[in-house]
């Protein structure tokens, strides 16, 4: 599914404004609005959008990728690079 998020607790590292979602600030009744609408112009509906976003989340937060990153942290720790 498509997304819309406010900018908030780290949800910009997550996802690419207008690639894998749109963005607003926070308390922006209106930014939403407008996100909304563009949304709804977009000709699949936003279908291609969510497609790419589910890629990413596959890719960057699979159960593999994050035993690889904790590992790396855990080794840097250990050998003080940290």
């Amino acid at each position: 599914r498509p997304v819309i998020a406010t900018d908030v607790g780290g949800t910009a590292e997550l996802a690419v404004d207008g690639e894998t979602a749109f963005i607003v600030p926070p308390r922006r009744p209106e930014a939403l609005k407008d996100a909304i609408l563009r949304l709804r112009r977009l000709p699949d509906g936003g279908q291609s959008m969510g497609a790419r976003g589910r890629e990413v989340v596959g890719r960057e937060f699979s159960i593999q990728n994050s035993t690889k990153k904790t590992e790396k942290l855990f080794t840097a720790l250990l050998k003080g690079k940290l």
